[in-house]
């Protein structure tokens, strides 16, 4: 429409153009306004998913993960109590009832 006012040199003919040029920047402009908000929320949303779990993978470890060396001595007391009540065991299982009554 603007070159064909600019051709025919119409001058409400290029006014209206422009208007309706003007008309259609400002919708384009409201536009990529709103692409803009809800680029900016996603890239806001995704930072916070990632900062979350990074943290939940921290907590997570801080929780599962053992303390090697207590671990271990609380492993050892363990077995030492078992080969100790295994060994009183067997002690008395080897006494019998005559040699109990002698």
């Amino acid at each position: 429409a603007l070159r064909d006012a600019l051709t025919a040199n119409t001058s409400s003919a290029i006014t209206a153009a422009g208007t309706s040029l003007q008309t259609t920047e400002n919708t384009l402009v409201t536009s990529l306004a709103d692409q803009g908000a809800v680029q900016s929320r996603i890239q806001a949303a995704q930072t916070q998913q990632k900062t979350l779990s990074t943290s939940l993978t921290t907590l997570i470890s801080s929780e599962t993960d053992a303390d090697l060396p207590s671990t271990v001595v609380k492993l050892t007391q363990a077995q030492t109590a078992y080969q100790a009540a295994l060994q009183s065991a067997a002690s008395i299982m080897k006494t019998s009832l005559m040699d109990y009554l002698k």
